[in-house]
């Protein structure tokens, strides 16, 4: 059965921290610049949205290494595979199903949402109830020109699932989450519903090359657990300053937008967040002690931050702005900045009393089960 780390390592909580702080501005942009008439200090300069979504490929190369790395003992019975995959279920749904049902609430409203969020949120009247139903199982809906998941922002959920389900099937087969598996099984995941199967929804889906970033994930937990990479922390800060310099080339070099981001975003993105992921984790012993608890705390809350901050904070808050006409003369950098600091604080506080209440019933429910199982 699956382990906690017996050493937390806070520098990948440190990471998924500022992951999640890069994903919030990046839609504190797009907002503020839809509805503020106030000029930006930076406005000359390229302004980091699209940069913006590197955040994305962290979380999940982080994704990939966590699962493995606090999976790493074998699983011996049917019992504890089925209960790897409910807790790894479980520590997605509930909380989603929260953020939903809030989302939805505010929809309803419709004054609330509707228009507040230009560009992220469709507009109320477009909304189908079809796109309800699949957003409580997380399956995503044929767009335009991509797919997307009803709740903003919860479509990266859809491939932590394949994921699960992936290292899952790796479970069954090997006893425990494997390289090899799980490159076999979403190779055949690609072939059959990239290829096979004739449908622009699954086509769409299984060839976008983030899947590969779980992959990258995967290959350090398992390169950390073997200990077969020791080097002095001199060398994995080279590593890490490498991978931001290629990081910080996409700045002056962007893709365009459509099928060149998901054919090569595994390189493009995915590349950088591989080396300063890998980088990380080497570093933890070294560093670990000069980690801000408050990037801390927000890399534990990252969770809660990414899936309010779009669905809940930043409608209501700019519904307020509008309201009392602080959007259009606040400084726009400080109006980004106030949307994202309430993003925070609002996450936080969902996390402190509705994450972890969710995270403690987790536990408790799995304790039973394993011991149900265990003397059954």
């Amino acid at each position: 059965m699956g382990t906690k780390m017996r050493d937390k390592i806070i520098t990948i909580q440190v990471l998924r921290g500022i992951a999640a702080l890069i994903v919030v501005y990046v839609h504190a942009i797009i907002i503020a610049e839809a509805t503020s008439s106030s000029l930006s200090l930076f406005s000359n300069i390229y302004y980091f949205r699209d940069f913006g979504a590197f955040g994305v490929d962290i979380f999940f190369v982080l994704s990939g290494f966590i699962i493995t790395y606090t999976s790493k003992d074998k699983y011996a019975t049917i019992n504890d595979k089925l209960l790897f995959l409910k807790k790894r279920l479980h520590r997605v749904y509930p909380v989603y199903w929260v953020v939903l049902f809030i989302f939805v609430f505010l929809i309803l409203i419709k004054s609330t949402i509707n228009h507040y969020i230009p560009g992220i949120i469709k507009d109320v009247e477009s909304i189908q109830y079809y796109e309800l139903i699949s957003a409580i199982a997380l399956l995503p809906y044929l767009t335009k020109d991509s797919f997307a998941v009803y709740l903003p922002s919860a479509w990266t959920l859809t491939y932590e699932i394949i994921f699960y389900v992936s290292a899952f099937i790796s479970i069954v087969i090997f006893n425990r989450i494997s390289l090899k598996g799980i490159v076999v099984v979403l190779c055949v995941f690609l072939i059959i519903f990239g290829f096979i199967f004739e449908s622009k929804l699954l086509n769409l889906v299984f060839r976008n090359s983030l899947i590969i970033e779980f992959i990258y994930g995967v290959f350090i937990a398992k390169l950390f657990i073997s200990k077969s990479l020791n080097r002095s922390s001199s060398f994995w800060l080279i590593v890490f300053f490498i991978g931001f310099f290629f990081y910080f080339l996409t700045l002056f070099f962007p893709l365009e937008h459509g099928s060149n981001i998901n054919q090569f975003r595994f390189i493009y993105w995915g590349g950088p967040a591989f080396l300063i992921v890998l980088a990380c984790v080497y570093l933890n012993d070294k560093y670990k002690y000069y980690m801000p608890s408050s990037l801390i705390f927000i890399g534990d809350a990252s969770y809660s931050i990414y899936l309010t901050h779009v669905a809940i904070t930043l409608p209501i808050a700019n519904k307020i702005f509008d309201v009392l006409g602080i959007s259009n003369h606040m400084n726009f950098d400080l109006y980004i900045l106030t949307l994202v600091v309430l993003s925070v604080i609002f996450g936080s506080i969902f996390y402190i009393f509705i994450e972890r209440f969710l995270i403690k019933k987790e536990f408790n429910i799995a304790i039973r089960g394993f011991r149900v199982n265990k003397y059954r």
